[in-house]
């Protein structure tokens, strides 16, 4: 006997397979409120579900369609999904990032955005201020929002969804320190650090994976850096940012510079010296380049085997040749290296060539090495530096009963073990 409400081919579909479905949107969703059901069509067969969610899906997956394809949306179809933009909240944040993702690399993306932003600002609510928002700065000729979407119009056919993402959000943090000086000229100093943290919050609540959601934030916190110009300089920007980050940082900053709205002459100081940049990091980039440790000619075991112990002081060291290597002191060669490993490891304490982090800890590495330079420096008179006698027949011997002279005392210590000495 058929159960009720079973499919007509006695062969029940799984949610997982419900959602795969592509949805019909002839006839679907001019009628968003019609009886709570949508429809979704596979074959000649119909699965109705009990819930608007999917029928919220459909519409956000219009967007896609019309963003990748450049298809025009029916003006009752574009109304209902103006009409209920709010019920997005009842759609797994899965399902819209994955929606949101398409989104963003269609060709015609920025038409979509532009037309559709309140249903953007549902999203990610955190772009509503951008709506609008004048930058009162003559470098600027559209509001925030505006020279978001010139940026991303900018963006190149192969940049991921991620980065589009974090291009999305570069300027999100602008609204939120922007001042206004005595010349009436805004400006936004610190907005990328700014928008780290606001950044941040988007990825979590669109649940991105933790690697996304690391470059994103990476990205936006240094979107604006300063621009490389000498060859040390290079090494120093891919090795703090990578070599994935920095093409990034790179194709933003690019994008981010067409987004002005006015086009800046090849003569322009900021573009001669971006167009440098660019070169030294295509000649770093095809030079073998070294961006960690793991690139070094030599490794731990190396080190190890020189008699460094294993801890903190190897990486200490393992990071020294680094710099080195990045600064152009010491090719990255295995014999450069053991050499240059064994000059710093000359000196007689670790400390002296380990760098703490705190001053405090800096400041009581100078005090002690200041104190062993000045016991090697001064003559031995059978007394340690800690006032313990090295040897109580010849410390008799050297000091005389009637006291040492205020000049040969070296602290308290020394009367201490006069009595020691009769």
């Amino acid at each position: 006997r058929r159960k009720k409400n079973a499919p007509p081919n006695g062969r029940r579909t799984s949610r997982k397979e419900i959602y795969s479905l592509k949805p019909d949107f002839t006839g679907l969703i001019r009628r968003p409120c019609a009886a709570r059901e949508t429809a979704y069509a596979h074959g000649a067969q119909r699965f109705r579900m009990k819930r608007e969610s999917a029928l919220l899906e459909a519409f956000v997956g219009g967007l896609r369609f019309a963003a990748q394809l450049g298809f025009t949306i029916e003006p009752e179809t574009s109304n209902a999904m103006h009409e209920l933009r709010n019920l997005l909240d009842d759609i797994a944040v899965e399902r819209i990032w994955i929606e949101f993702a398409g989104l963003l690399c269609g060709p015609y993306a920025v038409p979509v955005l532009r037309e559709y932003h309140d249903i953007v600002f549902v999203i990610i609510p955190e772009l509503a201020v951008e709506y609008e928002f004048d930058q009162h700065n003559p470098f600027h000729v559209y509001d925030v929002w505006e020279h978001t979407l010139h940026a991303l119009e900018a963006a190149p056919p192969d940049m991921d969804a991620t980065v589009r993402l974090a291009l999305l959000l570069h300027d999100i943090g602008k609204p939120h320190c922007l001042v206004i000086d005595e010349e009436g000229r805004g400006r936004a100093l610190g907005h990328d650090k700014e928008g780290e943290p606001i950044a941040r919050e988007v990825c979590k609540r669109l649940k991105l994976s933790r690697a996304q959601c690391e470059t994103v934030t990476h990205l936006v916190a240094h979107h604006m850096f300063h621009i490389p110009d000498a060859e040390r300089a290079m090494r120093r920007f891919l090795v703090r940012h990578g070599e994935r980050h920095a093409q990034e940082l790179f194709a933003i900053r690019r994008c981010d510079k067409i987004g002005l709205g006015h086009e800046q002459p090849p003569d322009n100081p900021m573009s001669v010296a971006f167009a440098k940049a660019e070169k030294l990091m295509d000649e770093q980039l095809n030079a073998e380049p070294v961006f960690g440790i793991k690139d070094l000619a030599v490794n731990g075991r190396d080190l190890m085997k020189l008699g460094v112990e294993q801890g903190p002081a190897l990486g200490v060291m393992l990071q020294k040749l680094l710099d080195a290597v990045v600064d152009g002191d010491v090719p990255n060669e295995h014999d450069a290296l053991i050499t240059r490993a064994q000059r710093l490891m000359s000196y007689s304490d670790a400390a002296r060539w380990e760098e703490p982090r705190s001053k405090g800890a800096r400041r009581k590495a100078r005090v002690a090495g200041r104190r062993e330079a000045a016991v090697e420096a001064r003559p031995s008179r059978g007394i340690a530096w800690d006032g313990a006698p090295k040897d109580r027949e010849a410390a008799c011997q050297r000091t005389p009963r009637s006291g040492l002279s205020g000049s040969d005392r070296r602290g308290s210590f020394i009367v201490r073990h006069r009595a020691n000495c009769r």
